[in-house]
């Protein structure tokens, strides 16, 4: 009868040392060859070389392309339909402060801008806001086309959310 319950003792303790065994190495790293790990070093030491060396020469190309060393950022915008747009406003300091136009009225005036241009055959890339006019129902806003001698007026009614457009002959500034 002792050995029964011997027998049945060793059992159970042997299952749970196998148990626990397992459950530890699920825990402890997997380990891996030293030769792969070494070379895995040496692939990333690698790929940062290579990531410096384009680094350094894309800021060779980009001084060497400018007479001065600057290079002004070329905006990336996109419209709602995908196309890139040519046009881009500057000297937004009052218009951002957000009190002028409503957010969304912003995001929709490049593309409404963009549009008016376009249907009047007017390259245009920079847009300096000038003067902003803010009336109870509309706000005004005096732009100058940088690349052309013409000034755009953009009006935008606060209650019925839409743009309006008037180009006129000489800049704000003249």
């Amino acid at each position: 009868m002792k050995d029964k319950r011997s027998y049945k003792v060793f059992t159970i303790a042997f299952c749970l040392l196998i148990s626990v065994i397992a459950l530890v190495m699920t825990f402890l790293p997997e380990r891996k060859d030293p030769k792969v790990i070494v070379e895995t070093a040496a692939a990333w030491k690698e790929s940062q070389t290579e990531t410096k060396l384009h680094e350094e020469e894309t800021q060779r190309e980009t001084r060497e392309s400018t007479e001065d060393g600057y290079a002004e950022p070329v905006p990336e915008l996109y419209q709602e339909n995908g196309e890139a747009s040519t046009i881009y406003f500057t000297n937004t300091d009052e218009l951002d402060d957000g009190h002028t136009l409503p957010l969304d009225a912003q995001t929709r005036m490049v593309e409404a801008t963009q549009r008016y241009l376009d249907d009047q055959g007017i390259g245009a890339g920079e847009i300096r806001i000038q003067s902003i006019t803010k009336e109870t129902d509309s706000a005004e806003l005096e732009c100058r086309i940088i690349e052309s001698s013409q000034t755009l007026m953009i009006h935008y009614d606060l209650i019925g959310a839409a743009f309006s457009f008037e180009i006129r002959e000489g800049n704000a500034d003249e």
